[in-house]
């Protein structure tokens, strides 16, 4: 059954000559999010304590994932109101608007967000670029290479009007519909004397008879749990709620954007989602490109698309270029299964649209779906921010429900993800 592997990063990585000192706290979780076994360990140690306590033979590519779980202590996490009507806008005002926030110089940080919306508050956490880099170094070092780092905070409830409460040894780990801070447990008392929150929702444990004192809202208790009790390990119930964190800002985006890789349940669309790809492209050649570019690029892609299929499906090779999209139709339609059936030839008619609505100048780096959830991406890099929207407007406006998830400054253009549901 695959596992998770979580990190817990709360210290700074340190240099020592040509290695890297950082302690960790790890924990090893089912795919159920239930604890295999946990540990503390120096980076350098941490695989060998790992594979001491678990099954692991093969490093870190034994499990599902990694995940690092940054402290609080050294992120803002914060919402804001940013000024603009187009996303392209709103991403340009953004490191200003957050820049109100910090005393650091915004040069210095690291912006990570959730999704871009105008007139929806934008949520970010700040993080410096220095420890980022070191973490990411030590890491690397040890034969770690997490697929997502996120604030400890992302994986707590939050709600308006209710302010979430983790229990963390002598510290607590706080967050609001807005906000989010870790702070010691002492300081806890002025902190719900001053909260504008109407209700506290105590998470592994309760607060004390003092505690309570200090606020005159609603207090959520847990039934069985004695005051001031804890009855569940921070990093234990950090790894139970990574099942159902929702949309979390992964800090691993912009210049530390990783290449993803093919999880569970979706490998059997890797191959699939090349050859659309390659299909896209064509389409792209013959449909929207002229002169030159349409009949010597296209012929190349077409070969390229019939080269990938006849390599995915060895025991088809007698599909021609008149055939492919036919035999590309029936072949979606046998991996989505009988209830797939009408998601596969959408993705199909969605590749169509697209082909209509992207321009020459633009470059399809990837696609991707996933049959679970019904959801289709596709990687585009554009000249400009306000190209990204544009795209979007007319997918939009062919009926297609669309969002940008993500979009950064890349060498060439800008590099934009979009998605797609309902398929």
């Amino acid at each position: 059954m695959p596992s998770t592997l979580f990190i817990r990063l709360q210290a700074p990585a340190i240099r020592h000559g040509e290695g890297w000192q950082l302690d960790c706290e790890w924990l090893v979780a089912d795919a159920k999010g239930r604890r295999q076994s946990r540990g503390f360990a120096d980076c350098n140690e941490l695989l060998e304590r790992v594979a001491a306590e678990t099954s692991m033979v093969d490093g870190a590519a034994s499990f599902a994932e990694v995940v690092g779980l940054v402290s609080n202590q050294h992120i803002l996490s914060l919402q804001c109101d940013v000024p603009g009507r187009r996303a392209s806008q709103l991403r340009q005002a953004l490191p200003y608007v957050v820049e109100e926030f910090t005393a650091a110089e915004i040069e210095d940080l690291h912006i990570a967000h959730g999704t871009i919306k105008a007139g929806t508050p934008v949520a970010c956490c700040l993080v410096a670029k220095s420890l980022l880099d070191d973490w990411l170094a030590s890491l690397a070092e040890a034969g770690i290479r997490p697929q997502s780092l996120v604030a400890e905070s992302e994986l707590l409830p939050h709600e308006p009007g209710c302010l979430s409460i983790l229990f963390d040894g002598d510290a607590v780990l706080m967050r609001s519909a807005r906000e989010a801070a870790t702070l010691e447990r002492a300081n806890l008392l002025m902190a719900l004397a001053t909260i504008g929150d109407e209700r506290v929702r105590p998470l592994n444990g309760s607060l004390s008879e003092l505690e309570r004192s200090q606020f005159d809202g609603e207090v959520e208790e847990a039934a069985g749990v004695p005051l001031d009790g804890v009855r569940q390990d921070a990093l234990d119930y950090l790894a139970g709620r990574w099942l159902h964190r929702g949309d979390v800002i992964n800090l691993l985006q912009g210049d530390y954007r990783l290449e993803s890789s093919v999880r569970p349940g979706r490998a059997k669309w890797r191959g699939i989602a090349a050859l659309a790809a390659l299909w896209l492209l064509v389409a792209l050649g013959t449909t929207v490109a002229e002169g030159w570019w349409s009949s010597q690029k296209a012929d190349a892609l077409e070969a390229s698309a019939l080269a990938l299929y006849r390599d995915i499906y060895p025991d088809d090779q007698s599909v021609t270029a008149q055939s492919l999209r036919r035999r590309l139709n029936a072949r979606l339609g046998e991996n989505a299964g009988p209830s797939g059936g009408a998601g596969a030839v959408s993705l199909i008619d969605l590749l169509g649209h697209m082909a209509s609505v992207i321009k020459p100048s633009m470059t399809v780096a990837s696609i991707d779906y996933n049959e679970r959830r019904g959801e289709f991406q596709a990687e585009l890099i554009v000249r400009r921010y306000a190209d990204a929207d544009e795209v979007l407007e007319a997918i939009a406006g062919r009926g297609l429900e669309a969002e940008i998830s993500s979009a950064e400054q890349v060498e060439g253009g800008v590099s934009a993800r979009f998605r797609l549901s309902g398929l």
